[in-house]
């Protein structure tokens, strides 16, 4: 549809429906999903990770996930044993635990109600924020799905395990089977095998996934037998004509069914009548986890906007794949029939047709944006539809410009080359700020609110803000950004000389007013911020840029510093930066010097290349791609302000009720922004950490109570376990899960030497030792002397969980160090601590001593999980450094926590 056509269609449509009161509702009724989706959608095969693979929360056996309003997330997924819900609100990157129970979720309604069932087949109803579910009149034999018929007050629920579907009366309590024999596992059109799960359509016909059968079977009301709609009974194969494994389905009003197809690892949907089905999403037949691989989806969702949703099981993850309705078009009776969808369409087609324009007079969210980088595909997060209306030309030539640029726009032509190399360092969220704040410029207005400033680039929905926060805070990591950046070109606007977008125009004169509520508040949602944020670009500068970023972990700090590089002298962290961007650039240095300071880079820094934006990035020289930026810039700066300034009568004249709206938008957007501090995993719980706001980016640092620490206060705090006086018995010949044999004074097999006993490795002193011959004895030159050595103590401190230790090498012999020992731990009684059978394994692996650390040095300390707090401990050594007499070291320090008597 061409501009003048779409304008037309925009106006009429407008005036055939000019009321005070809209008639937008935010109802949803049961079982559709988006007026969007139409027989010609198709979706965009290459998916967007929203949840999941390490982008935010880390998932494990995903259950379901569900689209509740307009891009309301839920995940559930199961951890610990335990059934887990996370919401992840208005397309937040990052969810809050709701549920993290025993008993499972079997359905989440589009009122956001919450269905649990427990292990005895009680089911409970949850309202949105009831702090006590509501016991339901039907039981739920280990069922994987309901459906409630709210016309009926009837439960169809799919207990799998009985192979069969039945419905429940939740005030008679009378319950019928619908669909399947109970306890028949078959594959007629009577029977079932392993159903899954279901959908309902109006007339009451059940539409069930027969896993087991490779289907998807149609019950009409009443029905003995099923019909098979989907997939070949008992066949599975990658073919369009073929299920392999189907689970969850959704349907919709044109006759398709949506299918997981779980073991083909796509989403295929199915219409009624067909022989084979369409892919939409996922390659048939080959898992993986690419952009455009599935690996077993076994769940998916809808948006407002038809955006596909799929629970990717396999790769812990949940993607997005984008709905492209560009071959759909609604014909003059749809429009007037359904004008929202024509809103949706028209709104969606006009963000396809921006991918590639200057952003100048769009709108945009600052909450969402990405402003830290210089891609088209991570500033573009941010920016929506257009809010002035834009008449392009083509500048006459000499100008500092050839893109097309809008009617009444400024142009700055500027010859900046800023000639100096400048490097960043950010360690902290505030040098992240400041960064930031090079990039992009918060106009007056803006400004008068903190509260607007603070929470732009919000943690919970910029990705690189997100990014770069989780490299600060989780690795501890310094990054120093080195760039050269040249400015070409500065474009603004003068809003009193722009008109209003038909678009935007359109969407304020038919938002619903004039009382703040649920229908308002999602209209505002959906149409407003979703489509058009909640500022505008004022002003844009195009250049381009040099970059190379260096990132430098904890682990290279502790690299570095070891190797008498001080990290902690900015001036010197500054210069090596430089230093390595005029090699990488090949500026004034020579071949040796290059070379030293590149292998200093490779081995202590994680480091990323030079990046170039803009320009000819292909040319060799860097004067030649200084004169090609003109030609192709990037954005490199840009500035907003907010649409309030612009509800005005002067560009809404034909609206009376102009002022209410601006309140009513502005109360929910404050609304909308009003999102909570995000500290890492909540801090855990209230006994393990407090959040506290940093300031920024709506992202909070967690305080620590005593006895935890880490980033989320999930991490116990280490102490030195004291063994100073604690009863310990030296042994030999013994491997781990076997009987011990005790160890004796003396020089043969079976002993420890007289001055080095046992004792010696708890008695705080590095020029003592506890030594071993095992099978040997002191003039036996082996490999295997020694091994197999070791003791048994009971702590005095009580029972302890232990999940750490450390050596300390003996001040002589290096060729007699435990290079690999076993850990155990037993709640026995101390007669029995001999047998194999009292001790549980707890850790195999190495001492911290592969690497010597020289004599009468600790080795690296060795962390290792353990949530089992025992009394008595056994450490055996099974490998040592090379050929000599015994094993020997000097002390042994046990590191846990969580003492008790």
């Amino acid at each position: 549809m061409n501009s003048t056509s779409h304008k037309l269609t925009m106006n009429s449509l407008s005036k055939q429906h000019k009321i005070k009161e809209s008639k937008f509702t935010s109802s949803k009724t049961v079982n559709t999903i988006s007026s969007q989706i139409r027989s010609c959608s198709k979706w965009i095969h290459a998916g967007e990770t929203i949840v999941g693979n390490k982008l935010n929360t880390y998932l494990n056996d995903l259950e379901r996930i569900a689209i509740i309003g307009i891009d309301t997330l839920y995940v559930v997924d199961r951890y610990n044993d335990k059934t887990r819900l996370q919401i992840f609100p208005n397309g937040s990157l990052v969810g809050h635990t709701l549920w993290n129970e025993f008993d499972s979720i079997i359905l989440i309604d589009e009122n956001a109600t919450i269905y649990t069932a427990s292990y005895n087949g009680n089911i409970q109803r949850w309202f949105r924020d009831a702090r006590q579910g509501e016991k339901i009149n039907c039981q739920c034999n280990q069922c994987s799905r309901v459906w409630f018929d709210s016309e009926n007050q009837d439960f169809y629920i799919v207990e799998r395990f009985h192979s069969r579907v039945i419905k429940c009366n939740i005030h008679t309590n009378r319950t019928i089977i619908v669909a399947g024999i109970t306890n028949i596992d078959g594959s007629s059109n009577q029977t079932l095998s392993y159903p899954y799960s279901l959908y309902v359509n109006n007339a009451k016909d059940i539409y069930i996934s027969d896993v087991n059968n490779h289907r998807i079977q149609k019950w009409t009301q009443n029905a003995t037998h099923g019909i098979t709609i989907a997939g070949q009974t008992r066949k599975k194969d990658q073919s369009n004509g073929s299920l392999y494994r189907p689970y969850d389905i959704i349907g919709d009003n044109n006759g398709f069914i949506y299918i997981a197809d779980m073991n083909n690892h796509r989403i295929i949907r199915w219409k009624e009548g067909e022989t084979q089905g369409e892919i939409l999403c996922g390659i048939s037949g080959e898992s993986g986890n690419s952009t455009y691989h599935l690996d077993r989806p076994k769940s998916l969702a809808f948006d407002v906007e038809g955006n596909l949703y799929v629970a990717d099981v396999g790769n812990s993850r949940v993607q997005k794949f984008t709905i492209n309705n560009t071959g759909c078009l609604l014909s003059e009776t749809e429009m007037l029939k359904d004008r929202w969808s024509f809103i949706r369409q028209q709104l969606h087609a006009s963000k396809v047709q921006l991918q590639n324009s200057v952003p100048l007079g769009l709108g945009y969210n600052p909450l969402k944006g990405s402003p830290i980088c210089y891609t088209d595909f991570c500033q573009r997060e941010g920016f929506a539809l257009p809010i002035f209306k834009l008449k392009y030309f083509i500048p006459s030539k000499g100008t500092c410009t050839n893109h097309s640029t809008s009617e009444n726009v400024k142009i700055d032509c500027i010859t900046s080359q800023n000639v100096n190399i400048e490097t960043q360092i950010i360690n902290t969220l505030r040098d992240l700020k400041e960064h930031m704040l090079k990039t992009v410029d918060f106009s007056t207005d803006f400004k008068r609110n903190s509260r607007y400033v603070n929470v732009s680039f919000s943690y919970a929905y910029s990705r690189e803000i997100r990014s770069i926060i989780d490299m600060i805070m989780k690795d501890n990591a310094t990054i120093l950004v080195t760039s050269f950046n040249i400015t070409s070109i500065r474009l603004s606007i003068n809003e009193s000389k722009f008109e209003i977008s038909n678009e935007f125009r359109f969407v304020i004169e038919n938002m619903p007013c004039c009382d703040f509520n649920e229908t308002v508040e999602k209209y505002i949602h959906e149409f407003i911020i979703g489509y058009f944020g909640y500022t505008y670009i004022k002003e844009v500068q195009l250049g381009g840029i040099i970059q190379q970023t260096i990132v430098i972990t904890q682990s290279n700090h502790t690299n570095v510093e070891q190797n008498r590089f001080n990290t902690s002298y900015q001036v010197w962290m500054r210069d090596v930066a430089k230093e390595l961007f005029s090699v990488q650039m090949k500026l004034n240095r020579t071949q040796t010097y290059d070379k030293m300071l590149m292998n200093i880079s490779n081995k202590y820094f994680t480091k990323s290349n030079v990046m170039i934006y803009a320009g000819n990035i292909s040319i060799k020289s860097f004067d030649d791609w200084y004169k090609s930026v003109s030609d192709n810039p990037v954005l490199l700066k840009f500035s907003f302000s907010t649409i309030f300034d612009l509800l005005t009568n002067g560009h809404f004249p034909a609206d009376s009720y102009i002022f209410q709206k601006a309140a009513l938008i502005k109360l929910a957007i404050d609304r909308y922004l009003s999102n909570p501090v995000y500290c890492y995993n909540q801090c855990t719980d209230t006994i393990h950490g407090t959040c506290i706001e940093s300031g920024y980016f709506q992202f909070g640092i967690c305080q620590c109570k005593s006895e935890w620490t880490g980033f989320d206060c999930a991490t116990p705090l280490q102490h030195y376990i004291d063994t100073l006086h604690n009863r310990v018995s030296p042994i030999w010949k013994t491997k781990a899960g076997r009987n011990s044999y005790p160890a004796s004074i003396g020089y043969g097999k079976g002993k420890m030497a007289p001055k080095e006993t046992v004792s010696h490795i708890f008695d705080h002193n590095i020029h003592t030792k506890y030594r071993s011959f095992g099978s040997g004895s002191t003039n036996t030159m082996s490999q295997k002397t020694g091994l197999n050595t070791g003791f048994y103590l009971t702590l005095n401190a009580g029972i302890c969980i232990v999940n750490g230790f450390q050596f300390t090498t003996a001040t002589s012999h290096p060729k007699r160090d435990p290079i690999m020992v076993t850990l155990e731990g037993s709640n026995a009684d101390k007669s029995l601590l001999t047998l194999g059978s009292s001790w549980s394994l707890m850790y195999n692996g190495s001492s911290g001593l592969e690497s010597d650390p020289g004599r009468g040095k600790t080795g690296v300390l060795q962390m290792f999980n353990n949530s089992q707090p025992y009394r008595s401990y056994r450490l055996l050594v099974v490998l040592k450094r090379g050929v000599e007499s015994g094993v020997h070291y000097s002390e042994l320090a046990f590191y846990g926590h969580s003492c008790l008597p």
